[in-house]
């Protein structure tokens, strides 16, 4: 049998779900020639000296020859690449050419929990990409398997959430295959790029810093950072240590402080003050730097310790003060509210919330609706403007999240503090310097 017929037959037969079968398919192993014989499951590889053969599903006796393989080598790589054809599998709608790799990932997160319903995904995706697009179809399961079956063949997009638990089981189990694939380490990784002192040195005259002053503008710093992680980045590129260095704080703070330049150091001053240490901890510790240094490890662990109980005060004193609020079914009939442009950050944030047209009319901004807004100016119906008496909200001006939880406020009010608490426990860590943008009429209105 050739080798995509084979590994379309044992995907159909759900080998996907058989962790010693991936790692016999994906790896070099070796056993005894009749270890096999012990657990002669379907489709099981068998690797020898002399070639790849895998058991007979239809006689588990029997060992078939697997074409297409090479001796001492593993039978499949994941970047292989393969043509699939609509029909081959579950959800392949039109010709594509993808990879081994590829296709195990589609059965495991797609197929097994869900069947058709999604659409091949080709590339890297991640769980969270699953989840954006499922989350919002999800719905409780009826009593009875009629009344489900009838739910399903009235709207099919829907998904039950037993569908999201195997997906869970799913993502769960994809993880304890990275012993597989995921690289432990390249030689890139462990190296800072070459001529990275000479190209920080052009920078600081390119941009007019002094190395020796202490009080170099945080913003000519920030420029620095950003040409010399740009030029790590195109040191690094399509090297595997990109398969493990995913975030960003890898690059922008980890590399960046070893290799690069350990750049602005904030230490326990108040402000914007900072202090340029430009060499890289790669090049060793320069002792006239070691104070800023360390008042910075000082400042991380008093934050992270002393001043997150701030948040957690915060987080107590609000649950208590909004322990009262309750929302309301009805209309306070507001004509007033909060003026926002709808960007497509705050699309996203106000779906489905109620927007006030005229004197008395207000529409609710539905997924059909508030495309019609885009990048304008709309009066959003918040709690600041309700009128209810008390300490109690209309599920009109609360929003459609709360109108949900009636009696949910202090949670939402809550967040602030925990917000707050966040902050504090991130600055433990190391923090990049950059530049952003702030576009200071989005941010009044």
């Amino acid at each position: 049998m050739k080798r995509l017929d084979f590994f379309l037959a044992a995907m159909k037969a759900e080998m996907f779900r058989n962790k010693a079968w991936i790692v016999s398919a994906f790896c070099l192993i070796q056993e005894g020639p009749e270890a096999w014989k012990l657990d002669p499951y379907p489709y099981r590889v068998i690797q020898t000296p002399t070639g790849v053969s895998f058991v007979n599903p239809e006689n588990v006796g029997e060992l078939l020859p697997l074409e297409e393989t090479t001796p001492r080598q593993p039978p499949f790589a994941k970047a292989d690449k393969i043509d699939l054809q609509p029909g081959q599998v579950a959800n392949v709608t039109q010709a594509i050419n993808t990879s081994y790799g590829n296709l195990l990932a589609n059965y495991i997160l797609l197929i097994w929990p869900f069947g058709n319903k999604i659409p091949f995904i080709e590339g890297k995706f991640s769980p969270d990409d699953v989840e954006k697009r499922i989350l919002p179809l999800f719905v409780d399961m009826l009593p009875t398997p009629e009344e489900n079956a009838a739910l399903l063949a009235k709207n099919p997009n829907v998904y039950f959430y037993d569908s999201y638990l195997k997906y869970t089981d799913a993502a769960t189990f994809l993880a304890g295959l990275a012993d597989i694939w995921v690289t432990g380490g390249t030689e890139k990784m462990l190296l800072p790029p070459p001529g990275v002192v000479e190209y920080r040195e052009s920078l600081f005259k390119k941009y007019g810093i002094d190395p020796t002053n202490d009080a170099t503008d945080p913003a000519l710093i920030a420029l620095v950072a950003k040409d010399l992680l740009d030029y790590d980045a195109a040191y690094l590129k399509g090297d595997d240590s990109l398969n493990i260095m995913i975030e960003k704080k890898n690059f922008n703070v980890v590399r960046a402080k070893k290799y690069l330049m350990v750049g602005a150091e904030a230490g326990l001053s108040e402000g914007n003050d900072m202090e340029l240490v430009p060499k890289s901890l790669h090049e060793g510790w320069e002792i006239d730097k070691m104070p800023a240094m360390v008042n910075n490890l000082r400042a991380g662990a008093f934050n992270r310790g002393a001043e997150t109980m701030r948040g957690g005060e915060a987080v107590k004193w609000l649950l208590r003060a909004s322990s009262n609020i309750n929302i309301l079914k009805g209309d306070c009939g507001s004509n007033m509210g909060k003026e926002v442009l709808m960007t497509p950050e705050m699309m996203k944030k106000y779906l489905n919330f109620m927007i006030v047209v005229s004197d008395g009319v207000t529409l609710k901004l539905t997924d059909d609706v508030i495309g019609k807004y885009a990048n304008k100016l709309v009066t959003v119906r918040t709690p600041m403007y309700c009128k209810f008496p008390h300490t109690d909200y209309c599920e009109i001006c609360a929003g459609p999240r709360l109108a949900e939880n009636p009696t949910g406020a202090s949670s939402a009010i809550s967040a602030f503090g925990s917000t707050i608490m966040l902050m504090f426990m991130k600055a433990n860590k190391g923090k990049a310097l950059v530049l952003k943008k702030y576009d200071y009429k989005l941010r009044i209105v």
